[in-house]
């Protein structure tokens, strides 16, 4: 790497202190793009692909979508690309809309930094997508060689969008790996454009929404399967579409309103990465001394920030770290950057969403299944689908036994099954609210919001199908912390209310998924729940991002 002049970062290490470290980092350079500033569609950048799949040998392009894609809903003007999903009759599809890739012309990569500038589209039955494929498939066909989707919308999921890669064995043994980005404050996709961006080098993939960094990928996310996307003599090439209908996004109702178009100001390729946020996507109301660092910027860079409205700056030392007082208003702390050496100027952004204060806990004794405390259980482990470690030291230093747990990647559900006495366990309690279940739970690396499900069972009456003998059901959600976080499981449904005792209990994390991922947790109890008076600056107690709540 050749580097440029060193830039000096203040990185925090509490909240009142700083210690200097010195960051070199080379000017990105401008690999390829399309500004659509013409009149008309580049066809020297990008190739309609026409029809329903068809001819490619995917009837309705793999995914059982409605739209015939066409050259004409691609359309350039004013400085920006538009791609219109019609409600039209063509041929046997209803629909139509334009899918366009760079495949040949261009617009092939290994590794770099690659971004679109997109306003999506919205409504029921739409799939908006910024992605990539392989040009050469040295592995073989889809998904052997790999399927990087940059961004992908479900039209009804206005506030969240989705990065995800594709990969292993052929159809119907196809593997994916995914993570998700929300809006913070309820805020929509489509009412505004934002940056979507992935980092890609050998061995790693990081996705990116307007600078905010919020999924990294790597061989450990595709084991046993083969790592794809570095093969010599590999290129990726650019794709955006607009679907009708599909598996994934559903279909159509008389919700929809046509045409719908998704706007895309720009898509580039630069030879590195160009920096990001570092700081808390949570805090509490009215926290203050909350520490925010660009990392990995470019030489020369200038910074101007903004925060939320009733939010302010304490101070900045004007190389790129901010120290901010919340109020009580989610939203975006940006900091927009601007490198004269480079001639270029970047957004930089952390979605931050604010929770109440924390609360304190009083264990009961109802419920407390085996944590790392011997003795006084009330439950023992049945069965486990992926691998239980009830004897693991605590991996950030306390001397403390912890149970370590690896879920099963090939479990869509996977599940942990207790058995415990009935006369101990009075679902009721948790059911309106007297008691909660809680555990504290640390989870490197999974994504934000990742579900973890408590599940109250008759055993003898549980079987399928789904759901008798199931009682009750309570839900958690990570928060993205980076530490032990005691989570609150809320009450969901009854299933089965014809059941009325309970001896089992079941412990999913990240149910309907086929994540491999490493959990550790400890303190399954159950507890009186209160609110404390005070709080302090540092985050600790109950912290559960009120951005979830848009995925119920």
């Amino acid at each position: 790497m050749v580097l440029s002049s060193p830039i000096l970062l203040l990185l925090a290490v509490s909240e009142f202190s700083f210690f200097p470290i010195a960051l070199a980092i080379e000017c990105p350079t401008l690999l390829w793009s399309d500004e659509f500033d013409g009149s008309s569609l580049d066809l020297t950048k990008w190739e309609p692909q026409i029809g329903d799949g068809c001819a490619e040998g995917i009837c309705g392009w793999g995914n059982n979508e409605w739209q015939h894609y066409k050259a004409e809903n691609a359309v350039v003007e004013g400085g920006k690309l538009f791609i219109v999903a019609k409600k039209e009759g063509i041929e046997s599809t209803d629909y139509t809309s334009a899918r366009l890739r760079t495949k040949g012309l261009g617009g092939e990569f290994l590794q770099g930094w690659f971004e679109a500038k997109v306003k999506i589209p919205t409504g029921r039955g739409l799939n908006a997508a910024f992605w990539m494929l392989p040009s050469n498939e040295v592995l073989g066909g889809w998904p052997a060689s790999g399927e990087i989707d940059i961004m992908e919308n479900i039209g009804r999921e206005q506030s969240m969008i989705h990065g995800l890669i594709h990969f292993g064995e052929p159809y119907p043994n196809n593997r994916v790996s995914a993570d998700f980005f929300v809006l913070p404050g309820g805020q929509a996709f489509h009412a505004d454009f934002h940056e979507f961006a992935i980092g890609k080098k050998e061995g790693e993939i990081r996705w990116y929404v307007d600078g905010y960094e919020y999924s990294v990928k790597t061989a450990s996310h595709v084991a046993p399967s083969a790592w794809p996307f570095d093969q010599a003599g590999e290129l990726f090439h650019f794709i955006l579409n607009v679907a009708v209908g599909g598996d994934w996004a559903g279909y159509p109702d008389a919700s929809a309103v046509f045409p719908q178009t998704m706007e895309v100001d720009y898509v580039r390729a630069y030879n590195v990465t160009t920096g990001k946020i570092m700081g808390p996507t949570l805090v509490y109301e009215n926290q203050q001394y909350v520490t925010y660092t660009v990392e990995e910027g470019v030489a020369d860079f200038s910074y101007a920030w903004s925060v939320p409205p009733d939010a302010s700056i304490v101070a900045d030392d004007g190389q790129g770290t901010v120290v901010v007082d919340f109020g009580v208003i989610p939203g975006l702390v940006q900091a927009t950057a601007t490198s004269a050496g480079c001639g270029i100027s970047k957004v930089f952004t952390v979605p931050v969403e604010l929770a109440h204060p924390p609360l304190s806990y009083m264990s009961t004794g109802h419920f407390v299944a085996p944590d790392s405390t011997p003795g006084g259980e009330s439950a023992s482990l049945e069965s486990s689908s992926g691998t239980y470690d009830a004897s693991a030291v605590d991996p950030l230093g306390n001397k403390r036994k912890v149970v370590q747990y690896t879920r099963s990647v090939n479990a869509q559900y996977d599940v942990i099954r207790y058995n415990v006495d009935s006369n101990l366990i009075a679902p009721t309690i948790y059911v309106d609210g007297t008691e909660k279940i809680i555990m504290d739970v640390y989870a490197p690396g999974v994504p934000p919001c990742t579900e973890i499900l408590v599940q109250l069972e008759k055993a003898s009456a549980s079987v399928q199908p789904y759901p008798i003998g199931r009682h009750s059901r309570f839900k958690a959600r990570l928060d993205g912390s980076s530490g032990w976080r005691r989570l609150t499981f809320d009450y969901v449904d009854r299933p089965d209310p014809s059941i009325v005792g309970v001896d089992s209990v079941v412990l999913m994390f990240d149910p309907n998924n086929f994540r491999g991922d490493v959990y550790y947790f400890k303190n399954f109890d159950s507890a009186l729940v209160s609110p404390l008076s005070m709080y302090p600056n540092s985050l600790g107690g109950l912290l559960v991002s009120p951005m979830c709540s848009l995925l119920e």
